[in-house]
């Protein structure tokens, strides 16, 4: 034919685990979720090439292989069998022991680590080394002792001018004041003169004279005013050397700070206050990463602690399993074969902190091996079944293939073989290739 196109359709219980794991698995891959429980899952074979569909959208290779890990198991000759994987062993150990609430505190309390490991390495990655901060801390106590203000440098600047020209500026002060009261026929003299005169004026023509011997003694009393305003002028350039020394060393600092931080005032108290809140910050820092260090401490004390819970679980259950297991592979021709579980400490994590393992021995005097060492692929098909049948109700995958069941079996063994097989189709759908007619009649159709 020139094309081929094959069709599967899996009914999923809604709002079972396998719904929910499906309907992720497509959402985060862009494809069409199910409708109604509904999986369909297409793949259109062309002498060119072939192309796959979920759900009618369009599907990569990887994402249908991933799909098929949730949904089919086959156990056959060189074949993917999820029980091989000891991930899928612990997991299907704590389905049997109802451990899911120990689980996902094990989840919660790793998940909640994690981030705050996070943090503490933003923390971390945020702080400044000690030379560094003691360089900060050096710069703004500079700035703050200097207690800067605005205005400061244009006062003291006017202030050391005026001193250093205060002997100028006393000479002309005691010059002008000398001229103006103090000199023979000082000014005040004269304008004294001046009133007595137009005021004998103003006798005579009242009308002209009066207003200008008034504005005469307005300028008398001015003259005199200017001279008391002298002698405080005088007085106020009373400088002495120390205080002008405190003047130009204050001048000379706010001239280093200027330059050293290439900065005005108004810029180098808004620099310290800069500083000031980063320095604070970073100290906040140093508590909360204190904090942050002492929550992952109490939260991995919690995770140590719930998983020494489920490790001591795990192992009541594992006796339990095993021994259930190898009571199932007795009746199907493993009389003397030995079936345990084990479980190896590991670093606690989201799934605990064990490695569950599924050993088997299928003959006296042989020793356990894991599951995934068997070299008989019938064997592994029937330890399959057993540990399918006993697990039946906790098991997700709901499609099993067995392949080469019926190895090395006949007769009494190969009908309990079928019971078995048969009972399990009861919660999944089996499908069986086989060579034995008492195997392929206990199936409820047949295809050949």
């Amino acid at each position: 034919a020139d094309s081929c196109e094959v069709d599967g359709i899996f009914e999923l219980r809604s709002g079972s685990y396998l719904d929910e794991a499906v309907n992720d698995l497509l959402d985060q891959s862009g494809v069409s979720t199910c409708e109604d429980g509904q999986l369909l899952v297409k793949r259109v074979l062309k002498s060119s090439g072939s192309r796959s569909y979920i759900n009618s959208s369009p599907a990569t290779l990887k994402v249908i292989k991933t799909l098929g890990n949730l949904l089919v198991d086959i156990h056959g000759p060189n074949d993917h069998q999820s029980l091989l994987s000891t991930n899928c062993q612990r997991d299907l150990l704590d389905t049997y022991g109802r451990h899911e609430d120990l689980r996902k505190q094990c989840r919660d309390l790793t998940t909640q680590m994690k981030e705050q490991e996070k943090q503490l390495e933003a923390l971390r990655n945020q702080n400044i080394s000690p030379a560094e901060a003691e360089l900060l801390e050096h710069q703004v106590k500079e700035i703050e002792d200097a207690e800067l203000q605005e205005g400061e440098e244009e006062e003291l600047t006017d202030k050391h001018r005026v001193a250093s020209h205060s002997r100028r500026l006393l000479e002309i002060a005691d010059n002008c004041r000398h001229g103006l009261v103090e000199a023979d026929d000082s000014i005040n003299d004269q304008t004294a003169e001046y009133v007595r005169m137009l005021s004998e004026a103003a006798e005579i023509h009242p009308a002209e004279a009066q207003p200008l011997m008034e504005r005469m003694e307005n300028v008398v009393e001015e003259v005199q005013e200017i001279s008391r305003d002298l002698s405080a002028f005088a007085e106020n350039l009373d400088l002495n050397e120390e205080e002008l020394q405190q003047v130009e060393e204050r001048l000379d600092l706010i001239h280093k700070l200027k330059r050293k931080h290439n900065a005005t005032i108004t810029q180098l108290n808004e620099k310290a206050q800069k500083i000031r809140e980063r320095l604070d910050r970073l100290n906040s820092q140093e508590d909360l990463i204190k904090e942050t260090q002492e929550t992952i401490d109490s939260l991995h004390k919690q995770l140590k602690q719930t998983c020494e819970t489920l490790s001591e679980k795990r192992q009541n259950a594992a006796q339990e399993l095993a021994a259930a297991i190898s009571e199932k592979l007795s009746s199907l021709g493993f009389a003397q074969a030995d079936f345990e579980i084990s479980t190896t400490p590991k670093e606690p994590g989201p799934d605990g902190a064990d490695i569950v393992e599924f050993r088997f021995a299928p003959n006296p005097g042989e020793s356990m091996q894991p599951l995934r060492k068997i070299a008989s692929s019938g064997e592994i098909a029937r330890v399959m079944l057993a540990v399918k049948t006993v697990l039946s109700a906790a098991d997700q995958v709901p499609v099993l293939i067995f392949d080469e069941v019926d190895a090395n079996i006949g007769g009494r063994v190969a009908g309990q073989v079928a019971e078995q097989l048969s009972g399990l189709g009861e919660t999944h759908q089996v499908l069986c290739i086989t060579h034995l007619p008492q195997i392929a009649a206990g199936a409820s159709e047949h295809f050949e």
